[in-house]
C-alpha cells in the first residue's frame, strides 16, 4: 500500500495533464497524451491499446469498434484491476486527435456504461472537455 501523500502527488500528476478522465476515483483513468509516459510512477500502471483495436472502415468512416472489441476491452480492464489492486490504472492514447483517440474514448465510455452502470449522460459529461464544442 502507498501513503496518502503519494496518492495525492500521483492524482495531481494525472490531473495536471488536463486530458485526464477519472473513471473510478483513485483507481482507473483514461487520458490523451502526445507521447508515451516516460517515467511512470511506481504505483501507476500505464497501458495503451492504440494499435490493438483497429477499426476496419466500410467507406470513409472510422468507427465505432465492433462489440467483440468492446468486450475484449472490458475483459482487459477487469484483468488489470485484478492484477494490480494497489496501483492506479491509466489507459492512455497517444493519438491526441483523430479517429484512434475517438475509438479509445468510445471503448472507455462503453466500459463505464456497461461495467460501472453509469448513465450515458454522466459518461458524456466526463468526456465533454474533448468534444471541441
Amino acid at each position: 500500500m502507498f501513503n496518502r501523500r503519494q496518492q495525492f502527488i500521483e492524482h495531481r500528476m494525472l490531473q495536471a495533464h488536463g486530458n485526464c478522465v477519472e473513471v473510478i476515483p483513485n483507481k482507473l483513468y483514461w487520458m490523451a497524451v502526445e507521447q508515451q509516459p516516460r517515467h511512470p510512477e511506481p504505483n501507476v500502471y500505464h497501458f495503451n491499446c492504440d494499435r490493438k483495436f483497429i477499426y476496419e472502415g466500410f467507406f470513409e468512416d472510422f468507427g465505432p469498434l465492433n462489440i467483440a472489441c468492446t468486450w475484449e476491452y472490458i475483459m482487459k480492464i477487469r484483468e488489470l484491476l485484478a492484477k494490480f489492486p494497489d496501483k492506479k490504472i491509466v489507459h492512455y492514447t497517444t493519438a491526441v486527435v483523430g479517429q484512434i483517440s475517438t475509438n479509445c474514448a468510445c471503448l472507455m465510455a462503453c466500459y463505464m456504461t456497461m461495467e460501472l452502470d453509469m448513465a450515458p449522460d454522466a459518461v458524456e459529461e466526463k468526456f465533454a472537455k474533448f468534444s471541441g464544442e
